[in-house]
């Protein structure tokens, strides 16, 4: 049951679970079988050169350097969905940040494209925050390098093609240009 249980909440098929019968009768019994729970309640501190990078990368609110420095500090997407996704009300700095990662970066990085395509899943609001976010880059598009329209435009093509954004999401480029 309880391998069930944490396989259904977190999404992860082979789950190994390594708590011990005495450790599920203490009060950390939450934190044992979510320990991003608890990384997200106690985190305040995190590496320097991580911080660093979020300052360099232009994340200058501090949300915003949460964010970031949470996205970095991940070991895969599903983990730094569990991570982010207990963040309230912050959904429009998680997918702004989530794009200019992943726009900044030397070649494209399937990652943020798996990262963007679980939060599109998980709530629909998030897809509304996507479509608006290209929108505005689609406004900026003559500022930025050849690198960053490509990263920019797979990650799109990416969350299209899965279906987690509709086409109509397009309907502000004018084709004839």
């Amino acid at each position: 049951w309880l391998k069930k249980t944490v396989t259904s909440k977190t999404g992860v098929k082979d789950s190994k679970i390594t708590v011990e019968w005495n450790q599920l009768d203490t009060e950390n019994f939450r934190n044992l079988l979510t320990p991003s729970f608890s990384f997200v309640q106690t985190q305040t501190k995190f590496d320097p050169k991580l911080e660093a990078l979020a300052q360099s990368a232009r994340m200058n609110t501090e949300t915003r350097k949460q964010i970031f420095m949470l996205l970095m500090s991940s070991e895969d997407f599903m983990d730094a969905f569990a991570k982010l996704s207990k963040l309230k009300k912050q959904e429009r700095d998680i997918v702004r940040v989530l794009v200019t990662c992943c726009a900044q970066e030397q070649t494209f990085n399937e990652f943020y494209a798996l990262l963007g395509s679980k939060f599109c899943k998980f709530k629909s609001s998030f897809k509304y925050t996507f479509q608006f976010v290209l929108w505005d880059n689609l406004k900026q598009l003559n500022d930025y390098t050849i690198r960053k329209v490509c990263n920019l435009a797979k990650l799109y093509a990416h969350l299209i093609t899965e279906r987690d954004l509709e086409i109509p999401v397009l309907k502000i480029i004018d084709f004839d240009e």
